[in-house]
């Protein structure tokens, strides 16, 4: 179970009706059943959005897990 999701490393850029936003998430588990805790994960994202009269929408998301 997923206890804590953090997002550092931050950047936006934005192009008229476009953005890219990219950011490194940790994401930190429950001790499991036994008692050992499992290493958190740490994930690079990309996210490409387009501003639509309702808003802006995220139109394509990329995620690697780091070793």
């Amino acid at each position: 179970m997923v206890t804590g999701i953090h997002a550092s490393d931050e950047v936006i850029d934005i192009w008229d009706d476009t953005a890219l936003a990219r950011y490194n998430l940790r994401v930190d588990f429950a001790p499991a059943a036994d008692g050992t805790v499992p290493p958190s994960e740490h994930i690079r994202n990309t996210a490409v959005a387009r501003r639509f009269p309702q808003g802006w929408l995220v139109v394509h998301n990329h995620e690697d897990v780091l070793a």
